[in-house]
């Protein structure tokens, strides 16, 4: 799970003119932390995980929480978010294992596709509103990265993900993930396809890797 203490957000939130937040993957709330201080007027986040949720609510209480599949509570979440523009944070990837209750290969077993949702995710927002002014940063870039060159990234912890074999950091669940004809490298393809004349682009290979997407002429 990355972090948006990578970040500038106050001043991407200047720039951009965005008003509201919303993330999906609440996890212990580091990211939820750093961005009350940036004053958006609505802060919406999603959490699977029940135990989590209650967890951070106790810690950040100020946002508005929703339990359950991203796919799922998305809908809701957008109606309540409004039309403004809005920074997204999208880091719902590998359920519970990144907070170490499970591992990686039992989080793509149990949840297989909702252990990498972001397709439909960012399906559903595309679907539900016109984003041409709103701003997302994507965590897990890795996952998405059809270079498959994992030796650039410059991860925090890469053991739970990678092995090195002749010198190259490999997938070690990408046979997993095949097995389940699940081919999560085409997952972002059309979201970027769709914004290239509306959004800047950016690549950060630090940590698992972040895509970040700013409306044109605002960053």
């Amino acid at each position: 799970m990355g972090t948006l203490r990578r970040f500038d957000v106050q001043m991407m939130k200047e720039h951009c003119g965005l008003v509201n937040y919303l993330e999906t993957g609440t996890g212990a709330g580091d990211s939820l932390e750093y961005v009350i201080d940036c004053k958006f007027e609505k802060y919406l986040t999603v959490e699977i995980d029940p135990e989590q949720s209650k967890s951070t609510q106790n810690k950040i209480p100020l946002p508005k929480y929703y339990i359950g599949k991203s796919i799922d509570k998305l809908p809701e979440m957008l109606k309540e978010l409004g039309p403004e523009p809005t920074l997204f944070f999208l880091d719902a990837h590998f359920p519970q294992a990144d907070s170490r209750q499970i591992t990686y290969t039992e989080s793509i077993n149990q949840y297989k596709e909702d252990a990498f949702p972001l397709e439909k995710e960012l399906t559903i927002i595309m679907e539900s509103r016109n984003i041409d002014k709103d701003a997302f940063v994507i965590d897990d870039y890795w996952i998405y990265d059809k270079s498959e060159d994992f030796n650039k990234y410059k991860f925090l912890s890469s053991d739970a993900w990678f092995e090195t074999v002749n010198g190259k950091r490999v997938w070690k669940h990408k046979d997993l993930v095949g097995k389940m004809n699940m081919d999560v490298n085409l997952k972002v393809n059309f979201f970027l396809e769709s914004v290239k004349d509306t959004h800047s682009i950016e690549k950060e290979y630090i940590d698992q890797g972040y895509l970040i997407v700013t409306p044109k002429g605002e960053n």
